[in-house]
């Protein structure tokens, strides 16, 4: 994969990551148990698939003519437009749900934009770090690894910066994972700090991925279609039964490396490659833009079964169809006309 074109398998599996998220969210909003479904780990795989591609498609670049000032430019007008359509849309839904908490809900969206937590709106579910958009806690984290691998980068330190992320985030991934039995964590004011290890050592696993797969050791993987890696990876993050942190651990540090060094061929069959590149241009907005449906799901708690898989089908679907309307009629339109406001030389990163 170069920074000029796409790369349909990876594209497709983070749409299969991004879809998991969702249903691991309606899932555990209408059951309101702990449900021993993994699909909190697609945040990791799509930590390590960042890292992996940003330093593919930017590290000798910023070691080069690329100024800190454009890599920064060219990743907030990336993110930041569903990021701002997304904290609008929950502000939306968390004032239909919360309509005594106006005050709160505006400084939730002042504070939101600014991609800064904010602990002044509760909600259900502990004290959350964007009460109106719970997924920019990961996005926050991106941004800011982002910013100080490039720093890094720019001062001849990319290396260490990353070997030492990798040492000191992959210590905190496994004693988190063995002392709370799993991963899923970061999202709150109370368990912030195990993001902080997941995105040091997932972001830092991909590039250093991107180091290990030179074009003469690529060629010796196997070529696995896109399909087969796909399954494989919706098993890893829909396995039900619980094993304890060790799985989590394995699928972190492991399993996704792997999946994505195979994803790097590109086996994809012709008939495939359209959904594959469409999933991954979905990926991004069905992680921002679904938190404002899901949490309405919770008031099915305690109807039939079929009521709540009819309603979170239909919800799944009212997703995918938002997040595709958004992307085509906005975010794509914003971003190039951003881009037009002052063109650097561009990288098309999928992510």
């Amino acid at each position: 994969m170069t920074g000029k074109q796409h790369n349909a398998t990876l594209d497709g599996l983070r749409g299969v990551a991004a879809c998991t998220v969702v249903w691991f969210h309606m899932v555990s909003e209408t059951a309101r148990v702990a449900i021993p479904f993994h699909g909190y780990l697609a945040v990791d795989f799509f930590f390590i698939l960042s890292g992996f591609v940003i330093a593919r498609s930017y590290e000798d670049r910023l070691a080069a003519e690329m100024t800190l000032a454009t890599f920064i430019r060219l990743r907030l007008i990336r993110l930041y437009p569903l990021i701002m359509l997304g904290m609008l849309c929950g502000a939306i839904s968390k004032y239909v749900l919360l309509h005594a908490h106006l005050y709160q809900i505006a400084a939730a969206l002042f504070f939101g934009l600014m991609m800064v937590p904010y602990a002044g709106l509760h909600v259900p579910g502990g004290r959350a770090l964007f009460p109106l958009d719970g997924p920019l806690w990961s996005l926050m984290l991106e941004i800011w690894i982002n910013i100080l691998f490039a720093v890094a980068v720019k001062l001849g330190h990319g290396r260490s910066f990353v070997l030492l992320t990798l040492s000191a985030g992959g210590m905190g991934v496994v004693f988190f994972a063995l002392k709370q039995a799993n991963l899923d964590g970061g999202t709150t004011f109370d368990d912030y700090y195990v993001g902080l290890a997941r995105v040091g050592f997932a972001f830092s696993a991909g590039v250093v991925l991107h180091w290990l797969l030179t074009p003469t050791r690529l060629d010796r993987l196997p070529k696995v279609p896109f399909l087969i890696l796909a399954a494989a990876l919706l098993l890893v993050l829909a396995e039900r039964r619980t094993f304890g942190g060790a799985y989590d651990i394995i699928a972190v540090i492991l399993v996704f490396p792997f999946l994505i060094a195979l994803g790097v061929r590109d086996v994809v069959a012709r008939r495939v490659r359209s959904f594959a590149l469409l999933a991954g241009a979905l990926s991004y907005p069905v992680y921002v833009l679904h938190a404002a449906t899901f949490v309405h799901l919770n008031r099915l708690y305690g109807h039939s079964f079929a009521v709540i898989l009819a309603s979170c089908l239909a919800a799944f679907l009212a997703v995918l169809g938002c997040s595709y309307i958004a992307m085509r009629f906005y975010d794509e339109p914003v971003r190039e006309w951003l881009r037009s406001r002052k063109r650097p030389a561009a990288v098309n990163s999928p992510y």
